[in-house]
C-alpha cells in the first residue's frame, strides 16, 4: 500500500515560496542565480518545471540533467522570456555546462528551451564532446542507443510530413528557411506545443508563464501525428544517476549500460 504514498511525494506541490535551494534541491541544477527576492519568477520556474516533469512521467531530479543544467537570469532588454546557453571549451568542444536563463517578468518557451538542451545532452552525455544534437546527428555518428536515435528521427519525420514546414515556408522569408526548418529548432518548438497541449488537456495553468502558442510553433492539427512521436520518445529515455550524488539524468543507454563503479 506504501507504492500510491510514493507517487504522491514524487511531485511535490510548492509550500510557501520557491528558493534557489529548494529550486536545486528539487531539480538538480547545478547553481540557480536568480535571487530569492525575486519570489515570482522562482514560482513560476518550480510549478511549470514540476507539472512538466509529471507530465513526461520522468522524476523531477531529470529536469536539471544531472547538474548540467543551471538556472540563470536573463537581462531584463532581452526581447525573449527564456534562452539555452552552452559554455563549452573551445578546443575540445565539451560542454561545461548548459544554462537556462530567464526573464523576470513572464515566461515563456520555458519547455522549447528545455528540449535543446535534452536534445544536445542525449549525444553529448555518451561523447563529452559537443558534436551535434541527437536530432541533426548521423545515425551511424550517433554514439548512444539506436532506439533513442530513431524515436528522435520519427520526431523529425513526423513534423516534416505534418505541413508544418510548408506553413512556416509562406510566413518567412527564404533566408530564415535554414533556421526555422533545422530539425534540431522544429523538434524545439514542436516539444514547446506538446508540453503547451497536455498542459491544456490537464486544465494546468502555471502563474508568470505564458503559454500562447508562437507562430512559429506546430498547430493542433500539425501536431496529430508528432504527440505519439514525443510520447514514444520519453518511453524509451531512462533514467540513471547523475555524477552529483542525488542528481538523475535522462540517459539514453538504459539497461545496457555498465555499472557504475565507486571509484
Amino acid at each position: 500500500g506504501s507504492k500510491t504514498v510514493k507517487q504522491v511525494e514524487k511531485y511535490p506541490a510548492r509550500k510557501g515560496n520557491a528558493t534557489q535551494k529548494l529550486l536545486i534541491d528539487t531539480f538538480g541544477f547545478e547553481s540557480v542565480d536568480i535571487p530569492n527576492s525575486r519570489k515570482s519568477t522562482l514560482n513560476s520556474v518550480y510549478d511549470f518545471m514540476m507539472e512538466m516533469s509529471k507530465m513526461l512521467g520522468i522524476s523531477p531530479k531529470s529536469i536539471g540533467q544531472g547538474g548540467w543544467l543551471s538556472v540563470s537570469s536573463l537581462r531584463s532588454n532581452s526581447h525573449f522570456a527564456a534562452v539555452h546557453e552552452m559554455s563549452s571549451y573551445k578546443i575540445s568542444g565539451k560542454i561545461v555546462n548548459v544554462s537556462l536563463k530567464f526573464k523576470y517578468s513572464a515566461l515563456t518557451g520555458i519547455a522549447h528551451e528545455w528540449f535543446h538542451a535534452l536534445d544536445y545532452a542525449l549525444e553529448y552525455f555518451d561523447t563529452g564532446i559537443r558534436r551535434d544534437t541527437a536530432s541533426e546527428i548521423d545515425r551511424s555518428q550517433f554514439s548512444g542507443r539506436p532506439e533513442v536515435w530513431d524515436a528522435v528521427s520519427e520526431i523529425v519525420k513526423a513534423i516534416s510530413e505534418s505541413g508544418h514546414p510548408e506553413r512556416i515556408k509562406s510566413l518567412t522569408s527564404p533566408s530564415k528557411w535554414s533556421y526555422w526548418l533545422s530539425p534540431k529548432e522544429m523538434c524545439a518548438r514542436a516539444f514547446d506545443a506538446y508540453i503547451n497541449n497536455k498542459f491544456k488537456e490537464a486544465g494546468i495553468e502555471v502563474e508568470g508563464v505564458i503559454n500562447d502558442i508562437e507562430t512559429g510553433n506546430p498547430t493542433p492539427e500539425e501536431m496529430v501525428n508528432v504527440i505519439p512521436a514525443f510520447d514514444n520518445l520519453f518511453r524509451i529515455l531512462q533514467e540513471k544517476e547523475g555524477k552529483t550524488p542525488g542528481t538523475s539524468v535522462l540517459y539514453q543507454i538504459g539497461e545496457e549500460m555498465e555499472p557504475q563503479s565507486d571509484a
